[in-house]
């Protein structure tokens, strides 16, 4: 079982007058990373001819399968994992992060009333939040945005969505 290359992928936003923007993507057949850069600009040029829409962004991503997949015993991702976070500089405006099938660790409790409330003492809880963070984090929330280094936690729950499948 590994992860391997099943090829690349265009992810187009366009914008209209409105600033309401759609999302295209496109499965492309290109053999590697090169290739894919001179097709996708080929593919923004004929997409320009057909949409009075506007190209606000774009990302060529290389797109990783498993190449056996087994699908796990007892992981629903229907309940999740909700944690609300401050972010940084923002007075106490907070951010969201949602995990789907949540490890049952990552709760105060296996059992009883914290069976629902996610632990942010948990080091598994602290290596994710910490990827998020203003001072040596790699990633943001939406708009670009990072949760504070210190005093973070604003709490966490299980939560249930719906689930559509039969």
């Amino acid at each position: 079982m590994a992860l391997v290359s099943q090829g690349y992928r265009l992810v187009v936003s366009l914008t209209d007058t409105s600033g309401s923007v759609s999302t295209l993507t496109f499965e492309m057949s290109s053999p590697d990373a090169a290739t894919a850069a001179t097709d996708a600009a080929t593919v923004l040029a004929a997409l320009g001819d057909m949409t009075d829409s506007v190209v606000s962004s774009y990302s060529i991503n290389e797109v990783f399968a498993e190449n056996a997949l087994t699908l796990p015993a007892n992981a629903i991702n229907a309940i999740k994992a909700s944690m609300s976070l401050y972010l940084e500089g923002a007075g106490q405006k907070r951010g969201n992060l949602k995990i789907p099938a949540p490890k049952t660790g990552i709760f105060v409790a296996a059992s009883g009333p914290n069976n629902n409330v996610v632990d942010d003492t948990d080091p598994a809880v602290i290596a994710y939040i910490d990827l998020y963070q203003t001072t040596g984090g790699i990633l943001t929330l939406s708009d670009g945005e990072t949760v504070r280094d210190a005093d973070w936690w604003a709490g966490g729950k299980r939560i249930s969505r719906g689930s559509q499948n039969p």
